[in-house]
């Protein structure tokens, strides 16, 4: 497993903040400073109403700094949910250079309804990026559970991977427990989380291949 704790050297370049998310129809997103502790947090879930007719995303938005909680509500667009994430980072982040990183689908027994998701997940980090002015990166499940988590990560079930999340990542992340606790522990944010763990702790070995590749 890759070492959360260990310094990183500075770059020139380097984000200062790092974001993770968990897409969905319910998902969550989390954003970390370079220290690796837990600035804001955001879960959401998509409510809907008569005729399976989606009603909107329910929206809960937490300060890990001033312990602010914020509940919105937003029309059932993915593109609208994705500019009410990159508004709530922005708010936190005061314009300092961020990381997205964004969990990576997997292509599951529906191709269809894979297909769906892809697009819908599409809309919404098009959505963030508008407001941030970023690129992002993608990572597969097993990548970032194995590096962050347990080496053996990707034996995993997908219950034991949420319950396992939930277990390990808030040793990990300062400020997640009392995040969880006051938005219901939602092992989408705890992902989320890992994932932002991940992209931090990864991103200069990954640029530098880039640099290489170049």
């Amino acid at each position: 497993m890759i070492s959360l704790q260990k310094p990183l050297l500075p770059r020139s370049d380097r984000p200062a903040l790092w974001v993770g998310i968990d897409p969905g129809q319910t998902g969550a997103l989390a954003l970390l400073n370079e220290r690796g502790r837990l600035l804001l947090a955001v879960t959401w879930v998509l409510r809907v109403g008569r005729k399976s007719r989606p009603d909107g995303f329910e929206v809960s938005s937490y300060n890990a700094m001033s312990h602010n909680l914020t509940q919105l509500f937003v029309e059932p667009e993915f593109w609208a949910l994705g500019d009410t994430l990159g508004d709530r980072v922005h708010l936190t982040s005061h314009s300092v250079p961020v990381s997205l990183c964004v969990e990576e689908l997997f292509v599951g027994p529906n191709p269809k309804g894979s297909l769906t998701l892809a697009h819908d997940t599409g809309r919404m980090v098009g959505g963030v990026q508008s407001v941030l002015h970023v690129g992002f990166s993608e990572v597969l499940a097993t990548v970032w559970r194995c590096q962050v988590l347990h080496s053996t990560a990707n034996t995993w079930s997908t219950e034991t991977a949420k319950e396992q999340a939930l277990k390990l990542m808030p040793a990990r992340v300062v400020g997640l427990q009392g995040a969880l606790k006051v938005l219901g522990k939602p092992h989408h944010l705890a992902e989320a989380a890992g994932i932002a763990c991940w992209d931090r702790a990864t991103w200069n070995s990954r640029q530098g291949r880039k640099r290489r590749k170049g």
